[in-house]
């Protein structure tokens, strides 16, 4: 119970913040909206700081998340796995993906298509991927003809989240 009254209050808490803005600027509202407000407003400028502490706080985090899926990555395609360890290649793999993320970043003027990127990806994968492929790995080893059913479901739900997650890319790039 505690769990469903939280989620309902963060929903409602995101739909009041989501209509609110879109009252405000309708079809004229920027993927980040902060940017819609006035530079003047300093309840607005104190959001965007804050915004702006959490993306470099958050960082530190998410970058190191990065580096050690793409040394696990690179181990497995690597001949020999063992010189991804060397703290000399890790450094400078981080330096190259530090390099190419700035790169980015500065090519980068639209945060709307990396909000829409993150958003697709990121939301099909936690949303439909990732926990149906678990529950159905979880269950394979009892299959049953319920099992089996369940099973096929899950599938076709992955398979729909991998077809959302196209598709909204496909809408962050080209619409």
């Amino acid at each position: 119970a505690c769990t469903a009254t939280s989620m309902g209050i963060t929903v409602f808490v995101y739909v009041v913040t989501m209509t609110a803005g879109f009252l405000t600027f309708g079809m004229n509202c920027d993927a980040v909206i902060l940017v819609n407000y006035s530079r003047k407003d300093t309840f607005v400028n104190m959001a965007r700081l804050g915004v702006g502490l959490s993306i470099v706080a958050s960082f530190p985090l998410m970058f190191s998340g990065l580096r050690e899926a793409a040394i696990a990555l690179l181990k497995q395609i690597s001949h020999n796995a063992a010189d991804w360890d060397a703290v000399l290649r890790q450094d400078v793999l981080s330096m190259c993906l530090l390099t190419l993320i700035t790169s980015l970043a500065l090519v980068m003027s639209d945060t709307g298509v990396v909000v829409g990127l993150v958003g697709a990806i990121c939301g099909s994968t936690i949303i439909y991927i990732v926990p149906c492929s678990l529950y159905a790995a979880s269950i394979q080893t009892y299959l049953t003809t319920r099992n089996l059913a369940t099973i096929v479901l899950l599938r076709c739900l992955t398979v729909l989240g991998t077809m959302l997650a196209v598709g909204g890319c496909y809408s962050a790039l080209f619409l």
